[in-house]
């Protein structure tokens, strides 16, 4: 329990900003597709974002979260993903958007919910996602020379991401 605090925290923590809020609050459960709202707060301030999980097949457990919400002080698109435990931290984790060369992710720390990462998304990240592109990230399992490749679905991402600003 104490773990899964950790995480919100986090989470909250990173989805914080002193800029304006979006004009028409959003509120948590609301769906764009296969993207869902989720909001939290931190002081007296409420930030929203998109998430997606990904459950292991034929199973309940999770293999991905992905986020993204509109970050800081200047509203950066940021992505943080909540890894699978078991990843070789050495290797890091990847994002890749379409055709565009591959992204890093900064591995924060690792709980036993699993490892959060993040990166700031470029502006033509967003472009790139708007326009139907893909998003995978890629984390090498530990004692594994190959890279595991998850994608994640973007239908709803575009009308998600435009209802956060």
């Amino acid at each position: 329990m104490r773990n899964i605090m950790t995480c919100t925290a986090l989470l909250a923590a990173i989805f914080t900003t002193n800029g304006a809020s979006a004009a028409q609050p959003l509120k948590p459960g609301a769906a764009f597709d296969d993207w869902v709202v989720e909001c939290e707060k931190a002081g007296d301030k409420q930030k929203c974002f998109i998430s997606q999980t990904l459950n292991v097949k034929d199973s309940k457990g999770r293999l991905i979260k992905a986020s993204i919400g509109y970050l800081g002080q200047n509203n950066e698109p940021t992505i943080v993903t909540l890894l699978p435990l078991g990843i070789w931290l050495p290797a890091g984790a990847a994002f890749k958007v379409g055709d565009m060369p591959q992204g890093s992710m900064l591995i924060q720390q690792c709980t036993q919910q699993g490892c959060v990462a993040t990166a700031q998304l470029k502006p033509e990240h967003i472009k790139a996602l708007s326009a139907g592109k893909t998003l995978n990230f890629g984390i090498q399992p530990a004692g594994s020379q190959e890279t595991l490749v998850v994608g994640v679905s973007i239908k709803g991402l575009a009308a998600g991401l435009s209802a956060l600003k």
